[in-house]
Parts: C-alpha cells; structure tokens; sequence
C-alpha cells in the first residue's frame, strides 16, 4: 500500500515539475523515453496480434467461413429445394384441376375408400 502510495505521489510530483513549473521539458522526456512510450500506447501490440490470430485467422477464415458455408449450401439449398417441390407440386396439380365436377367427386369417393381401407388395415 505504502509503496503504491510512494508511486502516485511521485507521478504527481513529476507532473508538476513538468506541466507546473517546467523544471522538465515535455519533449525532451518524451525523447528520451520514446521506445518506452511507443511500447506503453500500442499497448505491447496486444490488440494487433488479437486481431490478425483471433479476429482474421479464426473468425473470419475458421468460424464465419463455415457459417456461410452452411447458410449458401445447406440452408439456402434445403429452401431453394422446398421451392422446386411446391413449383412442381402446382405443375402436378395443374393438370389433375381441369373443372370437371364429376371427377372431382370420383377422387372423393376413392380418397374416401382408400382411408377406409386404411383403417381397416391398420
């Protein structure tokens, strides 16, 4: 606690040499001090490797690629393929809807004998 107390007290101090009365120049410290500085402010270039390894390598190329890989081929396949069984579903339809009443009741009645059949059956 002492030592920490020690280390604000002399940060101040020398913020006050510097900025107060000017005994340090600004400048010359920060040449002095410049590898340090540059260290300090890039913060040892933390967020830089974060962003080329995590961020770039295995979000970008690992995670999200597989993401889109499974929303292009997989979902947009299984929607596109539904799509195609409706189309060709109403093409069928189509056909079989031709207005006659009499066929009509004919697909009635052999609808309603084959769930006959099937609940006999099963």
């Amino acid at each position: 606690m002492w030592l920490s107390l020690g280390l604000a007290g002399l940060g101040i101090l020398l913020a006050y040499a510097i900025y107060s009365r000017r005994w340090l120049s600004a400048e010359r410290l920060g040449a002095i001090f410049q590898p340090f500085y540059k260290l300090f402010s890039r913060k040892y270039w933390l967020d830089e490797l974060y962003e080329t390894v995590f961020v770039k390598n295995f979000l970008y190329r690992g995670l999200f690629a597989a993401f889109q890989f499974i929303d292009s081929r997989i979902i947009d396949g299984l929607v596109n393929a539904l799509a195609g069984g409706t189309t060709a579903a109403g093409r069928v339809l189509r056909r079989v809807n031709t207005g006659q009443l009499q066929l009509y009741g004919l697909l009635m009645a052999i609808g309603v004998v084959v769930i006959a059949v099937c609940l006999y059956v099963f």
